[in-house]
């Protein structure tokens, strides 16, 4: 056994090494450097999906029911498929709507409804908590199995509470931190990207370790599985083959969830950063949920071969290293485990006390007067609510323990979440959809899915009367909530989707055709079905004319503001919402600008408060005084009677316009987005620039140092082979003095090398000043040096017209240098070399062609000859290092200038310089 001190100390270790991370990320982010503005650490973050029900539990999901297990993951993965036409619509709402929950986005289609948005929140809470209190069961339990402590023995609960309130005090810090949810949370999530790789590693290395040290592999697991029950009379029994209605339905449950869980939908929709990120999302995410599943049938074929009882199957991935002896094995898969189970418990508190916050505690303050001073103190609230919601889960796993409800609350709370579906999608696709439809459409889901899945959950933990599932309430037996109106041959589950799914969708439908949408639900209906841009109202010409005073406008929307911020925070939103719409300096505005100044103070409020709130305060705290409302009907009045149209005319024409701005305004934030993307991507451009620029100095420094050091060696190497020679000739004999010779010759050879080595590092870190310069001067000197070498050739070499340039006379002179030498050396053997330099000023450059009439070159070879050590000659043939020309090409490069050659097999040679001229 490990420990108990130990592996608590491993836990906070652990959590403190979440906390840097997270705090170094934050940091980095308020530096100007996004380090989670990545679509990795996105996709990453989708992994919180994977929760301890699913780390320990497909194992056992395995061994009870074989493959369905593999439902959980290949719904998200056919859902996938979808996201960048749904996913991106999404984010786009969110964006526009400043949605902080999925709450937030379904009231906000149904007329920012308080109703809807309290229904939605209810159902998480009941749905969801229990789901929390899975995750702390599995922490517990996994804690005990290891150490081998009891629930309440030797102070073990109060590790359980330590490890509890270390995970509330993480996501206060890096989840809660704000009031505004809609601002990234950059920490956490960069904190669930390393958890989700640290669960990822610890189950492969786990199914490693089982697979390939406890056994000969997954196969050897499969045939022994074979020989040991060769009648399929296994120990995990599973339980004939699934009814094909049973995939369907966990297909459809879990592609739901992976947009519909809260916490889903909040990693998905509202801390991604771009939307390019969905595209990265779109395979790595997918990729990941294939690894994490790779041993979960080989595990659990494992476990039941060693004995351990199908009852423990969703411990034998811990069970099996730790009986093995393999601790630190064991230690990996617990925080792996800890991972799962505290990724999904962060973003689950944060998304729900988020909702109860805005939903559920905000509404009612609203309409308590006592309870006002509360809304200085949202965030507050917001923290308390945490700590509720995390308490609610612990309690709730210290009282329900081992009963059927928390174990199977994985597929119950998935379909709590499918009936958002209905109202979400039915939102995005369906204009006529509205409140009314919604609100039947939840409520009777949630209670069906109470009746069939919840009530029976009750019975089989011993909470209700057990009779009820045999022969229904009041012995009714159309009434059984697992076989609802005498529909049989359905699992529990499958029966709860179709009824609750039936009533859900039926009312929904029913209830949206049998009412009409007011103004506000149709044109958000037209926002969330169309593009998701904001409809703008039509004006006339005669709207700028009626004029207000914005002072006493501004006072009051700062007056809605004070009512939930400070008041410098409060001034500080008005004059932001003003300066966004370039009303900052105005001193009056027209009644369509205050329109538009309410709107945007609205969008700003509903960041913090939610949408549905926002809109209700104020809807009650801004006001037009009678005078305004009469001007305002005038207005319209006139406005018209001007256009002379029909109201099936003007509707169409404005419908075109509405239509018309929706399309501008999409292209326009389309636009917004790929700019964004273009600067993170030439920032990214010029940070590997400098990187680059910044290593290729280290590196030609490095090789100037050791070429320089490697100098000394070698002229020792040849002055003792002249001394040798000298001394020792006798002795050394014919073939000792060959030996000795080529020696020397590979030593100068190396010596040359060397030479040119530190020429080619030169001409960057000895670099000149950059200053005119007299070619023919230059050429001059030049032909001084190679004097001796061009009367040895027969060689002439010709100065024509020369143009001024500016450059460093130094590494020009060298330039020149291998250009000349190079036109003697590679001279054809029945023609003595003639070289010609000439050249003219062309556009601010000069142009200066080296002509000779040596050898020549395919120009097939043209790339190739200008690069380090690189030749078309043997070294027998001509000596050299070929490294002349790749100098030539980089001092013309550090000008600014080109280098370039024609040239053909037998017909010489022209090397063309364009050099920034006088």
């Amino acid at each position: 056994m490990i420990e108990p001190a130990t592996l608590i100390l491993v836990f906070f270790l652990y959590m403190g090494l979440l906390f840097s991370i997270a705090v170094w990320v934050e940091r980095r982010t308020a530096a100007g450097r996004a380090v989670a503005s990545n679509g990795v650490i996105y996709a990453l973050s989708l992994a919180v999906y994977c929760t301890a029900w699913t780390f320990y539990g497909s194992v056992g999901s395995a061994a009870a029911r074989g493959p369905l297990f593999l439902t959980i993951y290949i719904g998200p993965t056919l859902g996938i498929a979808l996201w960048w036409i749904v996913l991106r619509r999404l984010v786009r709402l969110k964006r526009l709507h400043h949605i902080t929950s999925i709450a937030d986005f379904i009231s906000v289609r149904y007329g920012k409804s308080h109703a809807v948005a309290a229904i939605v929140t209810v159902m998480v809470i009941f749905g969801i908590v229990p789901y929390v209190a899975l995750q702390i069961k599995a922490v517990i339990s996994t804690f005990s199995l290891i150490t081998g402590a009891g629930g309440e023995a030797d102070g073990i609960h109060y590790s359980h509470l330590a490890m509890i309130g270390a995970l509330a005090l993480f996501t206060i810090i890096f989840g809660i931190r704000h009031l505004d949810p809609t601002e990234r949370h950059p920490g956490m999530v960069s904190a669930l990207a390393v958890e989700s790789l640290v669960k990822l590693l610890a189950f492969l290395a786990a199914g490693v370790f089982v697979a390939y040290f406890m056994f000969d592999g997954v196969q050897d697991i499969f045939s022994r599985f074979a020989r040991a029950f060769p009648d399929d009379s296994t120990p995990f029994a599973w339980e004939g083959r699934q009814p094909l209605i049973t995939w369907f339905t966990y297909l459809l449950l879990s592609g739901s969830a992976i947009l519909f869980l809260p916490r889903q939908f909040h990693v998905t929709v509202v801390e991604i950063y771009h939307e390019r990120h969905i595209r990265t999302a779109m395979w790595l995410f997918p990729l990941y949920m294939l690894l994490i599943n790779l041993f979960v049938l080989p595990v659990a074929l494992a476990g039941l071969l060693k004995g351990y009882p199908a009852a423990l199957a969703d411990t034998f991935l811990l069970l099996l290293p730790f009986d093995s002896g393999r601790h630190l094995l064991s230690m990996l898969v617990f925080l792996g485990g800890i991972s799962a189970a505290t990724g999904m418990i962060m973003v689950e508190t944060v998304t729900m006390s988020t909702m109860t916050t805005n939903h559920l505690l905000l509404p009612l303050i609203e309409r308590v007067a006592v309870l006002g001073l509360l809304r200085r103190y949202l965030l507050q609230c917001r923290w308390l609510a945490a700590l509720t919601l995390l308490a609610l889960g612990y309690l709730f796993e210290r009282t329900v323990g081992e009963s059927y409800m928390l174990v199977n609350i994985g597929m119950i709370s998935f379909v709590a979440v499918f009936q958002f579906a209905p109202a979400a999608i039915g939102g995005i696709c369906w204009r006529q959809g509205n409140r009314r439809g919604a609100v039947l459409g939840l409520c009777s889901g949630f209670a069906v899915w109470a009746y069939t899945l919840i009530l029976p959950a009750f019975a089989r933990s011993g909470w209700l009367p057990a009779g009820i599932l045999d022969a229904g309430p009041l012995g009714i037996g159309l009434l059984r909530p697992e076989q609802l109106f005498g529909v049989t041959g359905l699992d529990p589950i499958s029966n709860a989707v179709l009824w609750s799914m039936s009533v859900n969708l039926g009312l929904y439908v029913i209830g949206s055709l049998s009412s009409e949408q007011d103004e506000m639900e149709r044109g958000l209906a037209e926002e969330f079905v169309g593009s998701p841009a904001s409809p703008a109202l039509a004006r006339g010409e005669a709207a700028g004319r009626l004029v207000m005073e914005l002072a006493p406008k501004r006072s009051e929307v700062e007056t809605i503001f004070r009512r939930y911020f400070p008041p410098d925070r409060a001034a500080e939103m008005t004059r932001a919402a003003l300066a966004g719409l370039g009303m900052e300096s105005r001193e009056q505005i027209t009644l369509p600008e205050l329109m538009e100044f309410h709107d945007e103070a609205e969008r700003r409020l509903a960041g913090a408060i939610g949408a549905a709130t926002a809109h209700q305060a104020m809807k009650r705290g801004t006001t037009f005084s009678p005078q305004e409302e009469l001007e305002l009907s005038k207005l319209y009045s006139d406005i018209l009677a001007g256009l002379k149209l029909s109201p099936a005319e003007l509707m169409e024409k404005i419908n075109f316009y509405q239509e018309r701005e929706r399309l501008l305004q999409r292209q326009a934030a389309e636009l917004e987005e790929k700019i964004r993307e273009r600067d993170l991507e030439i920032e990214e451009r010029q940070r590997v620039e400098r990187a680059l620029e910044a290593t290729n100095r280290e590196l030609q420094q490095f090789a100037y140092i050791a070429s320089h050091d490697l100098q000394e060696p070698l002229r020792k190497i040849i002055a003792f082979g002249d001394r040798l020679r000298l001394h020792a000739t006798d002795a050394l004999g014919e073939k000792g003095l060959d030996y000795l010779q080529r020696m020397q010759n590979a030593a100068t050879r190396m010596q040359q090398l060397i030479e040119d080595l530190l020429n080619y590092s030169r001409i960057t870190t000895r670099a000149g000043p950059i200053e005119a310069v007299d070619l023919a001067e230059v050429i001059g000197e030049v032909a001084i040096d190679l004097d001796f070498r061009i009367a040895e050739t027969g060689g002439r070499l010709e100065i024509g017209q020369l143009p001024g340039v500016r450059a460093d006379r130094s590494q020009l002179r060298q330039l020149f240098q291998n250009l000349i030498a190079n036109a003697l050396k590679f001279h054809r053997p029945d023609e003595k070399p003639v070289v010609r330099i000439e050249g003219q000023a062309e556009d601010g450059m000069a142009e200066i062609r080296v002509q000779d009439n040596g050898i020549g070159f395919d120009e097939k070879y043209l790339d190739r000859i200008f690069l380090p050590f690189q030749r078309l000659h043997s070294r027998d043939q001509y000596e050299g290092t070929g490294i002349g020309l790749a100098i030539c090409k980089k001092i013309a490069d550090r000008h600014g200038g080109t280098i370039s050659a024609r040239s053909a097999p037998g017909r010489g040679t022209t090397f063309i310089l364009r050099l920034p001229g006088v």
